[in-house]
């Protein structure tokens, strides 16, 4: 009984596992083929921007708390 609980969670473990590396995978691909997903990510992750723009930040409500 316990052995087939334990098998039940791996394979659920390991279907949730073959979706996100299909997720990732799919990431991967955009990356080395979509220059506009790129610049996209660049600008979310890092906060980057052109020469020419202005970046502005806004404290969250959290933020302004303190």
């Amino acid at each position: 009984m316990t052995l087939s609980r334990h098998r039940v969670r791996l394979i659920a473990d390991n279907e949730r596992l073959k979706s996100k590396n299909a997720q990732l995978e799919s990431e991967v691909n955009r990356l080395r083929t979509d220059d506009d997903y790129v610049l996209r990510v660049i600008r979310q992750e890092l906060g980057w921007a052109r020469p020419d723009e202005f970046v502005y930040r806004f404290r969250s409500d959290d933020q302004s708390r303190h």
